[in-house]
């Protein structure tokens, strides 16, 4: 992003304030140093105290999203407002009006913080969104089962995808991986192996598994598959995953689109 904002005027300063609501908040920036314009404008969100959501207003979407107007933020202002995913078109245009998007002036907006349940990924959700690959990914977390909550985490935490559409193609192949919960290392893993295998009541195979070696068993399984220990278990990749969603154009039209909107990506 270069450093120009929706309102084309926007010159960066070294020394100054930024207003958030009652709160005047000083800041410094480098530009020798920082030249991308997209780590200024976090500079001065990070400076400002976000409002907390009050959640009963916002239903139950599984995202919520902070959507701030960057040519505002470029003049030292920080206009924001809460947006809950999956979307309608309607709630989109309101909310983008309230912050003073229009095809005015102001036409760019990035987003400044995000919550959702689903740990990890806030942190790998894109400050400039497709705002039509978000809702989407919205869609299909908003009816996921806990036990699928939990193989997404730790299929997060296992592939480390970089894009929107990477997040939403994991979600699409979630079958597509063994999630072992409440392991934490390969002696476990190996126990945890060896005790849920049927052996169909082979005679005397109590007495054999004593000798056993858990921890060389988790060890072989673990390289065997290329798996890895996640935070809360072990997970491993059945297969290679393929590539079934590469952009929201892929999707079916039944989820709202936004054909109108400024994204902030310029889609």
């Amino acid at each position: 992003m270069s450093r120009k904002t929706g309102s084309d005027n926007f010159t960066p300063f070294e020394d100054g304030f930024i207003f958030f609501g009652n709160q005047k908040i000083p800041f410094h920036i480098d530009w020798d140093s920082k030249k991308n314009g997209r780590i200024f404008m976090q500079d001065i969100i990070d400076g400002a105290c976000i409002p907390t959501p009050v959640f009963a207003e916002y239903g139950d979407g599984p995202i919520l999203a902070y959507i701030v107007n960057i040519g505002m933020l470029g003049e030292g202002v920080v206009k924001g407002e809460w947006l809950p995913f999956p979307t309608t078109p309607e709630i989109l245009k309101a909310t983008l009006k309230s912050i003073g998007i229009d095809k005015g002036r102001y036409k760019r907006f990035m987003v400044a913080q995000y919550i959702t349940d689903v740990g990890g990924l806030a942190a790998l959700l894109p400050s400039l969104p497709c705002l039509n690959e978000l809702n989407i990914l919205a869609y299909l977390l908003k009816d996921m089962e806990c036990e699928e909550m939990d193989v997404l985490e730790a299929a997060l935490e296992f592939t480390g995808p970089s894009k929107l559409s990477e997040i939403i193609n994991l979600v699409l192949n979630l079958s597509l991986f063994e999630y072992i919960p409440d392991v934490s290392d390969e002696e476990e893993l190996g126990r945890y192996c060896v005790e849920t295998f049927d052996f169909c009541d082979v005679p005397g195979i109590d007495e054999f598994l004593k000798y056993i070696d858990h921890r060389f068993y988790g060890i072989n399984k673990s390289y065997d598959e290329d798996g890895a220990f996640v935070e809360g278990g072990y997970i491993s990749a059945l297969t290679d995953i393929p590539t079934i969603f590469s952009s929201f154009h892929d999707f079916p039209e039944s989820i709202e689109r936004f054909d109108f909107c400024p994204d902030c990506n310029n889609e």
